[in-house]
């Protein structure tokens, strides 16, 4: 017996060994196999008798990837005649003997098993088309592109869907999870449950831990891949790219060949770094809050005045060390965000709340992480007349800078750190909600008077006036116009 007729009796006995069924596949790419077995016609009639299969456009492209279209496209004239009579009857041009029962058998079973390989594969190219991967939850003075469908909120997108909007803001929920605020104009393309295509436009996108890692946006000139993050993806007409990570970690892919020798690049919270078509990574310095809106922000809120803070900068850092500040223009608030690489909150010290010359302002999310850097110096440039405040850790003794060009206004504004690795079941570290409450630190209000556009020069911190050096934090920073 040949090893082509002992792997089709043992696939019959039920004695063939799971491995070996790959065989019988790859026997089925023998043009002179594939003959020998369907000579009657039946493998050419079981494959296509089915009308569903007969429809449907990609059965021919499935067949095709599975078999290769030259060995089961089973020629007319190849065909034996047929004779009915009641049940269908296959004559066969060899005479009966076992080999042709377990050939004929063997075709009906193999078609059957390969049968459900075409209809899974059919049916996976199908929910790509046909299944919902996301919805439209909000949508804030949507603007749309002159010929483009307009999407309503409420309304389910499949894959291949594009989302093309001229103005307006637009937040979408994918059925994996991820939650993702679109700001036009902006291009993008639906691609599956944790896949998005952005052409041009900003997306910011909001993925929980248990989806991390799945979830891509591909832009003209890198793959974001998330690792449980909140992260911001602008890209300009000229293909210019920003990234930047708000919580978690993201894993920057650039598009390449397998030759080229560019890495991965990770980006971590507070980090953010733009890039040309060149390739070259360079870090984004600042940008404003309404350049990533996310969640309840996409509801714009009409500002009342100009901005007071219009730029900040540092001695610090390169494109190798990507932190970012991030102005809030008119923010200031409970509860507002104190850093970029940290959820640690102001507040009010009581119920009373903020001190009123304080609420409303400009403030900027500093890096925490620069507390103990003794080289700092950070330029703040101020638009017009304004009174610029800093918020000093009481836990620091008063640099000199501070001191010789600020006034202590002898006022105090709240910290909440939020959870911390030192919280117990007695005392959790929460983040609170609201004036006065979950208050971990107080820093004094200092003030300076600006007559005029100027820029401002800020220095390092103090030392600690504990034993322990790690018992500090990092100054905040807010401005508001004299009125």
């Amino acid at each position: 017996m040949s090893n082509r007729e002992e792997l089709i009796c043992q696939f019959l006995s039920g004695s063939l060994p799971e491995e070996r069924l790959i065989e019988i596949e790859e026997l089925l790419e023998d043009p002179a196999f594939a003959d020998e077995l369907v000579q009657s016609g039946i493998a050419h009639e079981l494959l296509i008798a089915d009308a569903a299969l007969k429809r449907d456009e990609s059965c021919a492209e499935v067949i095709k990837t599975l078999f290769g279209q030259d060995h089961i496209a089973i020629r007319e004239h190849h065909a034996p005649p047929v004779k009915t009579s009641g049940l269908r009857r296959i004559r066969f041009s060899r005479k009966s003997s076992l080999f042709g029962t377990v050939t004929i058998v063997a075709v009906l079973l193999l078609a059957f098993l390969l049968k459900g390989k075409i209809d899974s594969k059919i049916e996976e190219k199908r929910d790509l088309k046909t299944t919902f991967v996301a919805h439209i939850t909000s949508s804030v003075n949507a603007q749309w592109k002159p010929g483009c469908h307009r999407w309503s909120v409420g309304d389910a997108l499949r894959s291949g869907d594009r989302i093309e909007l001229s103005d307006g803001r637009f937040e979408i929920i994918y059925s994996s999870g991820a939650v993702m605020t679109l700001v036009g104009p902006v291009a993008l393309e639906i691609r599956s449950p944790r896949l998005a295509s952005l052409e041009y436009g900003t997306a910011t996108t909001r993925v929980d831990n248990d989806v991390s890692g799945d979830f891509q946006v591909l832009t003209p000139l890198t793959t974001v891949v998330d690792l449980g993050t909140e992260f911001g993806v602008s890209v300009k007409p000229d293909g210019t790219t920003t990234v930047a990570v708000f919580d978690g970690a993201v894993d920057l892919r650039p598009l390449q060949d397998e030759s080229s020798d560019v890495p991965v690049r990770r980006l971590t919270g507070g980090q953010a770094v733009k890039a040309n078509k060149a390739g070259a990574w360079e870090r984004l310095v600042f940008f404003d809050d309404e350049t990533f809106p996310f969640g309840s922000e996409i509801f714009r809120i009409e500002k009342t005045r100009p901005a007071i803070i219009s730029r900040i900068t540092d001695n610090r850092r390169s494109s190798d060390s990507p932190t970012f500040y991030r102005i809030c223009h008119e923010s200031l608030d409970e509860d507002s965000r104190a850093y970029v690489d940290r959820v640690h909150e102001w507040n009010g010290m009581n119920k009373k709340g903020l001190p009123y010359f304080l609420r409303g302002a400009d403030y900027v999310q500093t890096f925490n992480s620069d507390k103990k850097d003794e080289q700092l110096s950070i330029t703040v440039d101020i638009t017009g007349p304004a009174m610029l405040y800093l918020f000093y850790d009481d836990r620091l003794t008063v640099p000199p800078w501070l001191s010789d060009t600020f006034e202590d206004t002898g006022q105090k504004i709240g910290m909440d750190e939020g959870p911390w690795k030192w919280g117990t079941n007695r005392f959790p570290r929460d983040i609170g909600t609201g004036a006065g409450q979950s208050i971990d630190r107080s820093f004094s209000i200092w003030k300076r008077r600006i007559d005029k556009p100027m820029s401002v020069e800020l220095g390092p911190t103090g030392d600690s006036i504990f034993a322990r050096d790690n018992f500090r934090s990092m100054f905040g920073i807010a401005a508001k116009p004299i009125e």
